[in-house]
């Protein structure tokens, strides 16, 4: 993953919780690109729950972080990544998840 990317997303989590849809608008806004903007946000995002950067949850009175292992959540993510995709809807917000820092 482009180190910028990585250091906006972290960065943006720090102020608010992100979600999927936060994470294309900066693909978008980096890479200057709106092609495969879901699946490069989910791989960001994978990538960064993966090295324990940040961690996906729900917003349910606060930010609630999912119980699962971090390789269990990315599975996660991408199963409904994937049935978001076949669905082909675009992104709402706070669809799949919403990430903040540990």
């Amino acid at each position: 993953m482009d180190e910028g990317l990585k250091v906006d997303i972290v960065r943006t989590i720090k102020d608010d919780w992100l979600s999927i849809a936060d994470i294309e608008y900066l693909v978008r806004h980096r890479t200057g690109s709106s092609e495969d903007l879901l699946a490069k946000a989910v791989a960001a995002a994978t990538e960064l729950v993966s090295a324990g950067a940040i961690v996906p949850g729900e917003l349910k009175n606060g930010f609630k972080p999912w119980p699962d292992p971090p390789e269990a959540a990315v599975r996660k993510i991408r199963t409904a990544a994937r049935e978001l995709a076949e669905r082909g809807e675009g992104t709402p917000p706070g669809a799949i998840c919403w990430f903040d820092v540990p």
